[in-house]
C-alpha cells in the first residue's frame, strides 16, 4: 500500500504533465504499488518464511522471479496499448531521451 502512495505522489504529477492517459497512468501506478510486495526484500516473506517453516531465501527468489516476470508482462502489455493507441502514452521529448 505504502508503495503505490509513494509511486503516485512521485509518478502521476509527471504524467500528467507529458500529457499520459488518466486510465494509462493511473493504472500503471496501481499496479506498480501492487509490485511492491512481490519483490524483495518485504517482511511477508520473512513472515511466510518463519511461519511455514521455509527457506527465507528460497523464498525472495521465488518473489523476485514473479517479480520480474510481471513486471516484463505489465511493460509489454502498456507498450501494445500504445502502439495500437499512441495517444495513451505520447512520446517522451528529445531533451528527456536523450538526457
Amino acid at each position: 500500500m505504502t508503495t503505490a502512495a509513494t509511486m503516485e505522489s512521485v509518478s502521476l504529477p509527471e504524467m500528467e504533465k507529458y500529457k499520459y492517459d488518466e486510465s494509462l497512468a493511473i493504472g500503471s501506478v496501481a499496479t506498480g504499488g501492487n509490485l511492491g510486495i512481490l519483490i524483495p526484500p518485504n517482511l511477508e516473506f520473512i513472515i511466510y518464511g518463519i511461519v511455514y517453516e521455509e527457506s527465507v531465501g528460497k523464498v525472495f527468489m521465488a518473489g523476485k522471479l514473479r517479480g520480474i516476470l510481471l513486471t516484463s508482462l505489465f511493460a509489454v502489455s502498456v507498450y501494445l496499448r500504445c502502439l495500437v493507441n499512441p495517444a495513451l502514452g505520447p512520446e517522451a521529448p528529445k531533451n528527456i531521451i536523450n538526457g
